[in-house]
């Protein structure tokens, strides 16, 4: 498993530490992104009146969350029943399916495509946990089609048409773009990835603005 699979695994279930640089280093301890994302889904829980039943109290951000969560119990479950584990709980299950993920892929009993495809959605997820704490700067690309899936465009469940590839970055972290298509696993992260995209799509990344977030060639 790689550093960045194995570092997103851990802040999906662990305690982890985020080092703020922006005015020296502070070290800021953060719970679980799954616990995170269970708090967004339900930050009402421990009032009175209102909470995630009641439709006066829910936020565009709670919706968010709750799609995100219920997304992750799906696939996370699929594996679960797929491979038989019995753990029970999701940041156990999570757990269980990267270990046995690794360990199939170790054994040659899955595909390497397999296990890039399982190992990639633990990373997007703990992206996209983050990105409802502390939104990013982003940025679509327009009418670039994804060289994964190959779609351009697609229509939300709002009926609005988006564009499939958003570029996403926040100071001092790393700048990347991902395929917003819900089964696609297209990600991009860092400057060479970025540029091997880039190749893809035909269009050159712009050297300075890579430079300026902290990127050197």
């Amino acid at each position: 498993m790689t550093s960045d699979v194995s570092y997103a695994v851990h802040r999906l279930t662990e305690p982890w530490t985020l080092v703020l640089s922006t005015e020296g280093y502070k070290p800021q301890d953060f719970p679980p992104l799954l616990e995170i994302l269970r708090g967004l889904v339900a930050p009402n829980s421990g009032r009175t009146k209102g909470g995630v039943n009641d439709p006066a109290t829910r936020s565009v951000l709670d919706v968010k969350a709750l799609t995100l969560l219920m997304h992750i119990e799906d696939v996370v479950g699929a594996w679960v029943n797929e491979w038989g584990i019995p753990t029970r709980g999701l940041i156990p299950q999570v757990v269980a399916v990267s270990k046995a993920a690794e360990d199939r892929w170790r054994t040659s009993t899955l595909t390497e495509s397999d296990y890039l495809n399982i190992t990639s959605h633990f990373q997007r997820w703990a992206d996209q946990i983050w990105d409802l704490v502390e939104p990013p700067l982003q940025v679509p690309l327009r009418d670039a089609a994804c060289p994964r899936c190959e779609r351009a465009k697609w229509v939300t469940d709002e009926g609005e048409w988006v564009d499939n590839i958003l570029v996403s970055y926040r100071d001092g972290g790393t700048v990347q773009a991902e395929c917003r298509w819900r089964n696609c696993v297209g990600l991009w992260s860092g400057p060479s990835e970025l540029r091997e995209l880039g190749f893809s799509l035909g269009v050159q990344a712009d050297a300075a603005a890579l430079s300026e977030m902290g990127y050197e060639e």
